[in-house]
């Protein structure tokens, strides 16, 4: 874990996130040094502007569907939640099926690409 960054990481939360996410204590490392890179306010917590300020994400035509998708429940999102949300995009493997990277889970993020003003209806 070498890095001054992810020393802040406590190995029981690396374990946890581990458990939950299905990624290596690498990968969490890893999650959380970009985490804390894209936190300009050093709060602890990303807002919808600093995933807008990532220029390759911002030309992504679908950019503010998957950032509220990241917000769907608050306007902050904090470590552990950032890890969960991403653990949505990992392959599906039998080894390392989560709660969160199921298929259940997958299909539950797309739909909220679509369900815009969140009353769980496409238009």
């Amino acid at each position: 874990m070498g890095s001054k960054t992810s020393s802040l990481l406590k190995p029981h939360e690396i374990q946890d996130l581990s458990t939950k996410t299905g990624f290596t204590t690498r990968e969490i490392v890893r999650l959380y040094n970009r985490f804390a890179c894209l936190d300009k306010s050093r709060s602890g917590v990303l807002r919808r502007e600093d995933l807008q300020n990532i220029p390759e994400f911002s030309v992504n035509p679908l950019c503010n569907r998957v950032i509220e998708a990241f917000f769907w429940e608050s306007d902050e999102v904090n470590f552990p939640q950032f890890a969960i949300l991403l653990s949505t995009f990992r392959p599906i493997r039998s080894r390392t099926v989560t709660e969160y990277n199921n298929r259940e889970g997958k299909i539950k993020f797309l739909f909220r690409l679509y369900d815009v003003d969140k009353r769980w209806k496409t238009k």
